[in-house]
């Protein structure tokens, strides 16, 4: 089960709480959430993923997706307080493992797999 709990944190910031397992049969929960905020005139959005119990392939593959996505609408997509532990072992499993920012990422802004 996934729980998702929105927080303004400024004007123009909204924090994605995130707890539970992102997995395949919970990504569309966070996909529609994610889809939300990039529709609404958020300049930035942060994901607190400190309550993520459980992690898999689909859950790092949507994260990518809507990265990207923010990218494309002029987005910043950040973690809330850092990366979560729990994130390493999956991207390291799953090969998502990075040592600089994807090639989207504007020069001043962090990508969220580093």
């Amino acid at each position: 089960m996934l729980n998702i709990a929105t927080e303004q944190a400024a004007e123009n910031k909204l924090i994605i709480h995130v707890g539970g397992e992102l997995t395949i049969e919970s990504v569309a929960e966070l996909r529609e959430s994610l889809l939300e905020a990039f529709a609404e005139p958020w300049e930035k959005i942060r994901v607190d993923g400190a309550g993520i119990t459980n992690m898999d392939f689909f859950g790092l593959q949507l994260l990518c997706s809507a990265h990207r996505t923010a990218v494309s609408r002029q987005k910043v997509l950040s973690w809330h307080n850092g990366r979560p532990a729990s994130l390493d072992e999956v991207m390291q499993v799953s090969g998502f493992t990075r040592h600089c920012g994807c090639s989207l990422c504007p020069a001043d802004q962090d990508c969220l797999w580093i």
